[in-house]
């Protein structure tokens, strides 16, 4: 018989055989028994029973899950199993292979509440609290609250903290505090009233009330004849047994000027003395003075708690209000009167209007003024105003009549009278009563006397009138003639015009002098004058002609001429006559003889203007030419542009000089500027390319290049152009004004050093002085305070930040192994102390450990502040120790106090 496999081995190939020997014998061998390994593992605190357990093939195990105390079965899984939460147990069926069972419990989420007054806090440390936890509480007292206990969850309260060590269920933590200040308001939430307890002499008790009504079933019935602004305060006040308290109570408005505190006993109603309510200057508040069992407790008990049912008290104040008819007035038109006092009001009728009747309020009126009775209730003052009647009359004069003679009128009204002229007259005048006169009616002004009207007649006159014609005059040219007279005139005629006529009013023509008719009526007088006419003669000079030659002008009238310039002349003065000329017009003065034209020519001049577009000018802006001229002008690009196109008046351009054709008329130069195109080309070391490596770019505007850098390299520098900006794989220069080749460096990456310029304190800007780093032999512009700069990782380097002119101003050292510089004034000192007598020429293994021991000394710090001021003023620190001698003495020190033996190169030696 052949012997069976190992275990382990023959699982799987004992399956497929029917017996171990493989053979078809009729005896069958047993089948090996098949373990498997079921491992448990636990997150969080609880147990699972049994831990690790061997069961044979097909076999049904139950492990029981505890959880520690406070905490809960999150969750069982593993083995294909099954959970029996009511029982916290997990079994696993018909197992066939090794397997894990993992079981997870978490704390128990705890619920922490808190209860505290209204203005106040309580605010806890987490949102949220588990089985186990510590807990703390931030206790706030608002303004006018005294602590009085915090209890809940097993705390300790320590300062204005309670905090818990541990937690074990949920609870609540509870504060409570009493009040020295409060609020109270009215059912209507207005007219708060504010309470508080000065001086520590106790606190507000939770029984008080705050604002009760006068109906309240405890007071007793409210004296006669007193109000209460702001209803009562029914306070309790905790003080000590027999003790004295000071509670000031603040109102929303000020008390009246007379008021005074009211208590009750309960039984009775009395006023507090002055000493114990005390009124603050303003009237907004009162410091009342209680004691516990004494004056001001109503209980009359001293227990520990003083009662004041209380309020401000005042005279009790009744209006007395008016109404009047007709035209007047009473003053004041209402009153607040203490009750029981009278109040008296004047009458003051309008003009004209008198008191009619004045009643009410059980008053008495003498002459103007009307006192009331005794006020207890409100009441009305009611007064009438009757208006007066008045009488007007009036008179004529000779020559007319008014009427009717006589009116009687109302005070305010007015009165109309007619006015009747005899026949031959008019009315001359009407006056009084303040009136105005219409045609022929006169009505007065508002009649507030008795008055008289007066009227006067006169007899007629009318106007005639004069005029004349052109050539003369008539005098006078209008009179006043009384009806029935006549009129006598003058005509004048002017030089050189005689009188044709003269005609109207009837009248008659003697000479020079003419008489009108009888005068009934107004009438016009009208001359007529004629006039002679003159020769004007016209000539004109080389250039040009005058036409007409000659004219015949009436006297007084223009003549008028036109000139005519030959081709490339132009009128150059024309006189006589007293003409003006206007455009190729002239035109004489007025003609009284016979007179003489003469015109002159001379040469055309134009004007030729210029003007620049944007980018440019143009000089001169103007130029006068003479006819068949020709004009130069000059342009000039403005910085970053050039000359475009000129054009106008048929010119050429050469160089920068525009010259005219020959000018024949007045005309427009133009001139345009377009932006000027630099190139930039760009190249680039190994470790990277650049695209484009050629652009054209309008002068003043950025150059964009894309910089790919191969793997292994970084982007170090861009030299040459101006200087540029470097970011997201772009190289951005903002501005280009002029040709030029840019060379884009890379580095290593292991190769790549940091440079980080500290420049705090000291009086360097990076971006405006001529600042450069200099790395061995290789320099470069500082455009920020950090930069990269190409120095072998391994390498121990002098870093020196100089000026200009060369000179130092920052020094630092790039330890071997390392790739990062901080250049400051603290790098400087460490380089300072390095150059002193003691160390000067000693090779180092360790500058970095060297350094921290410098930076410990005592000394260092005064050190640095010395070359920090050294700086500042321009000294050629810190290379040069003649800089400073109290400088050179602490690096001194500093260097001979410092350990060294263990840094000392050994290869240096």
């Amino acid at each position: 018989m052949k012997a069976c496999l190992p275990k382990l081995l023959t699982i799987t190939l004992c399956g497929f055989l029917s017996a171990c020997g493989g053979s078809d014998t009729a005896t069958e061998q047993a089948e090996p028994t098949t373990n498997y390994t079921i491992t448990t593992d636990l997150v969080g605190s609880g147990t699972i029973n049994p831990e690790n357990i061997m069961v044979e093939a097909g076999a049904t195990q139950t492990f029981k899950l505890t959880p520690a105390e406070g905490h809960t079965l999150e969750m069982v899984e593993g083995c294909n199993g099954s959970l029996d939460r009511g029982e916290l147990e997990y079994t696993v069926e018909n197992i066939q292979k090794n397997c894990t069972i993992v079981a997870s419990f978490v704390a128990n989420k705890l619920n922490i509440e808190t209860q505290h007054p209204s203005g106040t806090k309580l605010t806890l440390d987490k949102s949220s609290y588990y089985y186990g936890d510590s807990l703390s509480a931030t206790m706030v007292l608002g303004e006018g609250h005294v602590f009085e206990s915090i209890s809940g969850c097993n705390g300790e309260l320590v300062d204005d903290v309670y905090a818990v060590n541990k937690l074990t269920e949920s609870c609540e933590i509870v504060l409570k505090t009493q009040k020295i200040k409060e609020t109270f308001s009215d059912e209507n939430k207005e007219q708060p009233i504010q309470v508080a307890v000065l001086d520590n002499t106790g606190t507000i008790a939770a029984t008080s009330q705050g604002i009760i009504s006068t109906d309240h079933p405890s007071l007793p019935e409210m004296p006669e004849g007193i109000v209460l602004p702001f209803e009562l305060l029914a306070l309790d006040i905790n003080t000590e047994v027999g003790g004295t308290a000071l509670v000031e109570v603040t109102y929303p408005s000020p008390v009246s000027a007379d008021a005074t505190y009211l208590k009750s006993d309960g039984e009775q109603w009395y006023t507090m003395p002055e000493e114990q309510a005390q009124f603050s200057e303003d009237g907004t508040s009162v410091v009342l003075t209680l004691q516990d069992g004494g004056y001001g407790d109503s209980d009359g008990m001293a227990n520990g708690i003083i009662k004041d049912p209380g309020g401000v008290a005042a005279t009790k104040r009744i209006e007395v209000t008016t109404n009047t008819s007709g035209e007047g007035e009473i003053t004041p038109r209402s009153q607040l009167v203490d009750y029981g006092a009278t109040a008296s009001f004047t009458l003051t009728p309008n003009e004209g209007f008198e008191i009619t009747e004045v009643s009410g309020c059980e008053g008495t009126l003498a002459g103007n003024t009307y006192t009331t009775g005794s006020i207890t209730s409100t009441c009305q003052v009611n007064a009438s105003f009757s208006l007066q009647a008045l009488t007007i009359s009036a008179n004529a004069s000779e020559g007319g009549s008014i009427s009717p003679s006589t009116q009687a009128v109302n005070y305010g009204e007015t009165a109309t009278f007619t006015l009747t002229p005899d026949e031959g007259y008019e009315i001359s005048e009407a006056a009084g009563c303040n009136g105005t006169l219409s045609g022929n009616t006169y009505t007065t002004g508002i009649i507030t006397s008795a008055c008289q009207i007066s009227a006067s007649f006169s007899q007629q006159t009318f106007t005639v009138a004069a005029s004349a014609g052109e050539g003369g005059g008539i005098s006078p040219s209008t009179q006043t003639v009384t009806y029935g007279d006549t009129a006598t005139f003058t005509l004048t005629p002017d030089e050189g015009y005689k009188i044709t006529a003269a005609t109207g009013c009837n009248g008659t023509l003697s000479g020079n002098t003419y008489t009108t008719g009888i005068i009934t009526s107004a009438c016009q007088i009208r001359a007529s004058f004629s006039q002679q006419t003159f020769t004007v003669d016209a000539s004109a000079g080389e250039g040009g002609g005058i036409t007409p030659s000659t004219q015949t002008v009436t006297y007084g009238d223009n003549a008028t001429f036109t000139l005519t310039p030959d081709e490339g002349y132009e009128i150059s003065e024309v006189a006589g006559c007293n003409g003006t000329l206007s455009g190729s017009t002239y035109t004489t003065g007025a003609i009284t003889s016979a007179c003489q034209v003469n015109a002159s020519f001379s040469q055309q001049s134009f004007s030729v203007d210029a003007s620049a577009g944007e980018g440019g000018g143009i000089s001169p802006s103007t130029q006068t030419v003479t006819y068949g001229d020709s004009a130069t002008f000059t342009l000039t690009p403005d910085e970053g542009y050039e000359i475009s196109e000129v054009a106008g008046c048929n010119g050429t351009l050469t160089g920068n000089t525009y010259t005219t054709g020959a000018i024949t008329s007045a005309c427009q130069v133009s001139a345009s500027f377009s932006q000027r195109l630099v190139t930039v080309i760009a190249q680039s070391s190994s470790g990277g390319s650049v695209q484009p490596t050629s652009q054209s770019v309008v002068y003043g505007q950025s150059a964009t290049f894309n910089i790919t850098t191969l793997t292994g390299f970084n982007f170090l520098d861009a030299e040459g152009c101006e200087q540029g900006t470097f970011l997201n794989g772009e190289y951005v220069i903002n501005s280009v004004t002029k040709s030029c080749s840019l060379t884009f460096e890379f580095v290593e990456k292991e190769k790549e050093s940091k440079l980080t310029t500290n420049l705090e304190n000291l009086a360097i800007d990076p971006y405006e002085e001529p600042v450069f780093i200099i790395n061995g032999n290789d320099s470069k512009r500082l455009s920020s305070t950090t930069t990269n700069i190409d120095s072998s990782p391994e390498q121990q380097k002098l870093v020196s930040l100089v000026n200009e002119y060369g000179e130092p101003l920052l020094l630092g050292i790039k330890h071997a192994g390392e790739q990062e510089v901080n250049l400051s004034v603290e790098s400087s000192a460490y380089t300072f102390i390095m150059t002193s007598q003691h160390l000067y020429g000693v090779q180092f293994q360790d500058t970095k450990t060297l350094f921290s021991r410098f930076k410990s000394h005592p000394d260092f710090t005064e050190l640095v502040k010395e070359l920090t001021t050294k700086i500042n003023q321009g000294s050629p620190c810190p290379m040069d120790y003649s800089c400073s001698f109290m400088a050179a003495m602490i690096a001194n020190k500093i260097a001979k106090d410092t350990q060294i033996d263990d840094l000392i190169s050994l290869e240096a030696e």
